[in-house]
């Protein structure tokens, strides 16, 4: 039991069961905690709350729900996170826990202090929120929305300028790779779907989607990336005598996993055996909430 302490504005009012309440905050991404009232039930979000004030039951004026990322509910919410703090003349403990949560769209971490007998203080982290043509990764330090787009009819395959520009459009920063070879999978993965719902006019043998990076010798532009250290290469890049831009291939005719390679910036299509198409482009975008 307990209450929101301001600024409590929910996110959500909801004329239903207590179970229906927990139900939609589940569901919704962007829900941390649900409160029933006397006036109803309120769904509360990043930004939507400072702290909670707990009571007994007997005192309690809101029956207080927290969604947790947990295999098992825990029976004390603070059940083992203490840390002690000492200074030259006394020591204290501060009772504490993370919470850390990742979907396709929204990704935080946030620090739940137990200040006061009664008192929850909740302190985000980070919290991003990435548009729906993308997906949230986390970079190290750093917080990111990808984008797998692809070239629209009739041009279904161009070059690596037009993969640029189409990493421009839709609140769009530019071209990027995978920063890991795990965030390469991830980004294989939403490369195959891209390819089966968005067929082209030929059945090519390689989709291949431009990435970051280009060569003589190697350089990329996106801070966020490792380097090249995700790029996963079919074979060495080296030095080349010739400007050669960075693709990824398409992961379902390579099950052993999403490789990157280099061909001429200027490519669009082969129709020679095995046949060969710039598809499209992987794009880092603007988040909607990146705090």
């Amino acid at each position: 039991m307990g209450e929101m302490e301001e600024p409590n504005y929910p996110v959500e009012e909801v004329s239903g069961s207590w179970q229906m309440c927990l139900s939609l905050c589940y569901d919704q991404d962007n829900c941390l905690i649900v409160a029933e009232t006397d006036y109803g039930c309120f769904l509360y979000g990043y930004s939507n709350f400072t702290s909670l004030l707990i009571h007994d039951k007997s005192t309690g004026r809101y029956k207080i729900g927290l969604k947790r990322t947990l295999t098992t509910c825990p029976v004390s919410i603070f059940t083992q996170e203490v840390i002690t703090v000492s200074d030259c003349t006394s020591s204290s403990s501060i009772i504490h826990l993370q919470e850390t949560y990742s979907s396709r769209l929204v990704a935080y971490n946030y620090t739940i202090t137990l200040s006061s007998p009664n008192q929850w203080i909740f302190d985000f982290n980070y919290y991003i929120q990435c548009p729906n043509d993308s997906f949230v990764s986390i970079r190290g330090p750093n917080r990111v929305c990808i984008s797998v787009r692809t070239f629209k009819s009739p041009n279904f395959c161009q070059n690596r300028t037009a993969g640029a520009e189409l990493c421009q459009e839709n609140s769009g920063i530019g071209l990027t790779g995978p920063y890991s070879f795990s965030e390469a999978d991830v980004i294989g993965n939403y490369l195959n779907l891209k390819v089966m719902e968005e067929p082209t006019d030929f059945d090519y043998d390689h989709r291949n989607f431009w990435t970051d990076g280009t060569r003589a010798t190697f350089n990329v532009t996106d801070e966020t990336l490792n380097g090249t250290t995700g790029y996963n290469w079919y074979q060495s890049v080296g030095l080349s005598p010739l400007l050669m831009c960075s693709f990824i291939f398409n992961r379902n005719l390579y099950p052993f996993g999403v490789h990157a390679y280099c061909r001429h910036c200027y490519d669009t299509k082969s129709k020679k055996s095995p046949t060969n198409c710039y598809r499209g482009a992987v794009c880092r975008t603007k988040p909607i909430l990146n705090n």
